[in-house]
């Protein structure tokens, strides 16, 4: 069964994702790196990671539904480093994101913009992969770690009925390249 976008009470769509946060705390733990060297290493590389692949289902999966789901790495080849290992986890997530993202669509949401919020949002690189690969522009509230003030705005909404409210963008965004 695949996993779709649902309505919540009060009418609020949800895609259900995980692995975002564990994949790349299980890189950069794997690898020993801070978030200054993961975005050192994300930032110059170019689409693909050379080839390698990786499906981040290290906790099963929620979009698509599959609880038992792993995580695969593929395609790895004796001259892949580091480097490629931490953009196949970002791309990997990201792809995943964006397949939750179709469920909206088929659920007849279309976004015009992806806000982005948590740990992952600090990371300029990957708010420009997250533009290229949604293929849609990217903002970043001032307060990139609001993945509970969304929370509490969808709440509000669902409680009283009230338009959803948006995070204040900061002046940063990524167009798609």
């Amino acid at each position: 069964m695949r996993g779709e976008a649902r309505l919540a009470p009060g009418g609020v769509a949800l895609a259900y994702t995980h692995n975002c946060t564990s994949a790349t705390e299980w890189v950069t733990g794997l690898l020993g790196l801070d978030r200054s060297e993961f975005e050192t290493r994300l930032k110059p590389f170019l689409p693909g990671a050379a080839g390698l692949t990786f499906i981040p289902y290290l906790n099963g999966q929620r979009t698509p539904r599959r609880p038992a789901g792993l995580g695969i790495l593929s395609g790895l080849q004796s001259f892949h480093t580091s480097t490629e290992l931490v953009r196949a986890v970002v791309e990997g997530v990201t792809f995943g994101l964006a397949y939750a993202m179709r469920s909206l669509s088929r659920a007849g949401i279309e976004p015009e913009a992806v806000t982005l919020v948590g740990g992952g949002a600090t990371s300029e690189a990957w708010s420009q992969i997250v533009a290229d690969v949604f293929r849609l522009p990217v903002q970043r509230p001032a307060l990139p770690d609001a993945a509970a003030l969304g929370a509490a705005l969808q709440v509000r909404h669902a409680v009283s009925g009230n338009a959803l409210a948006t995070l204040a963008p900061d002046d940063e965004h990524w167009e798609p390249r």
